[in-house]
């Protein structure tokens, strides 16, 4: 059986990398990463995003390294933003109301076939279901449907063959 494809958002970023209560959420999704179970597919603007949740401070500059290490994880598989992208993402905000903000994250994963949009977003998860072909995008919060016991290497240090800066 060929491994679930899923995207996270910001959102779930954040929440990995901020420690915030539902890390483990997401610590259950990287699991099955780590035993091929998921592809992990993020935006490339989670990336720039994955810094500050609204109404939160932002991650301090002593989590540099961190952040960025995480995202040049090989196992992270990124989805570029292009024109056709956010084309695709007007056509969400339009035919879906879903908002423009959410819909650049929505886009990405039905362009690049993911089941399911990993997120801690509650209003985005009403349009799971919703977008998408056959079957439709799940939007959910991570980790759903996994028990793994297997320790995840730890995803936040800079790859091996990385210099740090």
């Amino acid at each position: 059986m060929p491994p679930s494809k899923r995207l996270w958002d910001s959102a779930a970023c954040l929440a990995w990398l901020g420690d915030e209560p539902t890390a483990p959420n997401c610590g259950a999704t990287l699991d099955a990463v780590a035993a091929g179970k998921v592809e992990l597919y993020i935006s490339v603007l989670a990336i720039a995003e994955t810094l500050m949740i609204r109404g939160k401070p932002k991650l301090p500059v002593s989590t540099k390294l961190k952040v960025k290490g995480f995202f040049k994880n090989p196992w992270i598989i990124p989805v570029e933003i292009d024109r056709y992208c956010a084309e695709v993402a007007q056509d969400l905000v339009w035919d879906y109301g879903i908002a423009p903000k959410d819909a650049i994250h929505v886009a990405p994963a039905l362009l690049a076939n993911c089941e399911i949009l990993e997120t801690f977003d509650h209003g985005l998860m009403k349009k799971s279901e919703k977008v998408g072909g056959t079957p439709r995008l799940e939007i959910r919060e991570p980790g759903y449907g996994f028990t793994l016991p297997l320790p995840l290497k730890n995803s936040t240090e800079l790859p091996d063959n990385e210099e740090k800066p």
